[in-house]
């Protein structure tokens, strides 16, 4: 069974026949969960289909779907799903009771609103890199109610066609200064370029603060 398949079973809530890792780690819906049972158990409360028709990107060690306004991104071992991060709207899963304690995700303070390192993601071309860079930059400066800094977490593909996934921190400037992560997935063909927030997360993030 290919990846492709596997994801589409899992959107669907049915349990792939293969293709996912036993200690393979989601991240979905404002929540993480770890494991073949819980990952399947989360889809089939939270199911939704592919379209007829996505837009895959794929390179070696990684593959990304983005159909409609929801988006995943994969790292593979073979034809395996190690991890997977559905991002896109849907119902947030009710977060934890928990105490919110300020910290710094970048303790070497470097300035800035992208941290990346292209060395870093062996499947991105170098001339791919410049379009991993602007989508950074562009997220962490598109809203100036909240100070943003971007993460790119996962990269891939040619300056023709490509995907990558980023860790977005924002804290706001009102006087609660909430802060928390969300993911936001890319995609790039030529000089077209597509942009998923995973507003599930987000409503998870402010549900908690």
């Amino acid at each position: 069974m290919s990846p492709l398949e596997t994801i589409a079973q899992l959107r669907a809530g049915q349990r792939p026949t293969s293709g996912l890792l036993h200690s393979c780690r989601l991240h979905a819906f404002g929540s993480e969960a770890y494991g073949e049972e819980a990952i399947i158990e989360r889809f089939r409360t939270m199911a939704y289909g592919i379209p007829p028709d996505p837009v895959v990107v794929e390179a070696p060690g990684h593959l990304a779907v983005f159909a409609g306004a929801g988006a995943m991104i994969a790292d593979l071992v073979g034809d395996s799903i190690a991890r997977l991060w559905r991002v896109g709207p849907g119902t947030p899963v009710m977060p934890e009771p928990a105490v919110s304690v300020s910290f710094d995700p970048d303790l070497a303070q470097a300035r800035g609103g992208l941290l990346f390192a292209a060395s870093d993601h062996r499947a991105l071309a170098a001339d791919a890199a410049p379009h991993v860079e602007a989508i950074g930059l562009e997220l962490s400066h598109a809203d100036t109610a909240y100070r943003a800094r971007a993460f790119a977490i996962r990269a891939f593909g040619t300056a023709v066609e490509g995907a990558a996934l980023f860790a977005l921190h924002r804290l706001s400037a009102g006087s609660q200064r909430n802060a928390g992560f969300i993911h936001v997935a890319a995609r790039w063909s030529g000089s077209d370029v597509a942009i998923v927030h995973d507003s599930a997360g987000e409503a998870a993030v402010a549900a908690g603060s």
